[in-house]
């Protein structure tokens, strides 16, 4: 096949084995998926059942489940959801606040001003009071962690 274009001359190839193999595969999954479009809409999209549920009931891996939902053209739902519906939420209260809560301006321990992050004192990150946080640089909160395991690890072989 010849096809001609002003600029540019291309030469159509036919397509090969695995382009048709491809093609072949996309469309049996689209018999098996195409007639649960309205189960899925009704579920996923509408419902509450995440993908990874949506997956364990097909009976497929997260990622066919994916490829199915992109196949035919139903969007992600997005991650962010409202209270406790949230990952960010447990027992109600949602636990990465902190974040928020305290300004980062230097460590504690060092004075760096970059790579800050918020550290529990007492190590429960339900415990959101502002006497329990305090501001650490990544390298002295993963050093005093480290330092934790270890200390935890010595007593318990002793």
């Amino acid at each position: 096949m010849l096809w001609t274009s002003p600029m540019r001359l291309y030469i159509l190839k036919p397509m090969k084995n695995q382009q048709k193999g491809n093609i072949a595969r996309q469309q049996e999954a689209m018999k098996i998926w195409e007639p649960r479009r309205a189960e899925i809409w009704a579920l996923y999209v509408n419902g509450t059942k995440s993908q990874q549920e949506m997956a364990d009931g097909y009976g497929v891996t997260l990622a066919g489940f994916q490829r199915a939902l992109k196949r035919m053209g139903i969007p992600s739902k997005s991650r962010g959801r409202p209270g406790a519906a949230n990952g960010r939420f447990k027992h109600g209260r949602e636990v990465r606040i902190y974040r928020t809560m305290v300004e980062k301006d230097h460590c504690v321990r060092c004075d760096a001003t970059e790579n800050l992050c918020i550290h529990h004192k007492d190590e429960d990150h339900y415990n959101n009071t502002p006497s329990n946080l305090e501001v650490m640089c990544m390298s002295c909160h993963s050093s005093m962690h480290k330092q934790a395991w270890w200390n935890s690890q010595k007593a318990g072989q002793s």
